[in-house]
């Protein structure tokens, strides 16, 4: 075997730096990390504080443009969540 200590002989003695090198946004750090937090579908993001009781953080957008189904779910012109969402709450 050949000994190959000479092209080692260049490297700083000292440890590498282990900051990144690269500025990242916000939304690009928000959108990356996004997939590490368990959410729930209805619930939103548990919220961790010193009570013993659950918090959640909601995280839905209720618009009539995006969920049409709700238009259904109607009683004397007031939209209700239909009921099998209780049922997923439960």
């Amino acid at each position: 075997m050949k000994n190959h200590a000479e092209y080692f002989d260049n490297f700083p003695s000292y440890k590498f730096h282990l900051n990144p090198c690269w500025y990242e946004s916000k939304g690009s750090s928000i959108q990356r990390l996004a997939n590490r937090i368990p959410t729930h579908p209805l619930l939103g993001i548990r919220q961790l504080n010193e009570q013993t009781s659950a918090t959640w953080k909601s995280l839905m957008n209720i618009n009539l443009a995006q969920h049409a189904f709700l238009k259904d779910h109607k009683i004397q012109d007031a939209i209700l969540f239909p009921a099998v969402v209780y049922l997923e709450l439960a």
